[in-house]
């Protein structure tokens, strides 16, 4: 059920879902061999996804049954302070960083 308090999170992951789409094109058009885009894409995607995965465990391992979806909701006091202010940060910066490709294409 879609509420108002939700569509903050909602955004987050809409955005981070789509981060790397723009970016890629722009990745693909500075490299020397662009036919090993693939290959570093498909390297990049498993160690991230090995880090997803680490951080749920440990995450689970931490909070246990408790853990919310987003693991830094379980962070309290100034430390869960600092982790979502930093979250929110790293995603002002990615947000602003995917209209990078595109200043690139009227060139």
């Amino acid at each position: 059920k879609a509420r108002w308090e939700t569509l903050p999170v909602f955004f987050g992951i809409a955005i981070f879902v789509l981060e790397s789409v723009p970016v890629l094109l722009a990745i693909e058009g500075s490299m020397e061999n662009s036919n090993e885009l693939e290959t570093a894409f498909d390297v990049g995607q498993v160690g991230l996804t090995l880090l997803y995965i680490v951080v749920g465990v440990m995450g689970y391992w931490i909070y246990g049954t408790e853990t919310q979806s987003v693991i830094a909701l379980n962070v309290s006091g100034i430390p869960g302070a600092v982790v979502k202010l930093l979250q929110c940060f790293s995603m002002t910066v990615a947000y602003i960083g995917l209209f990078l490709p595109a200043c690139h294409f009227p060139e």
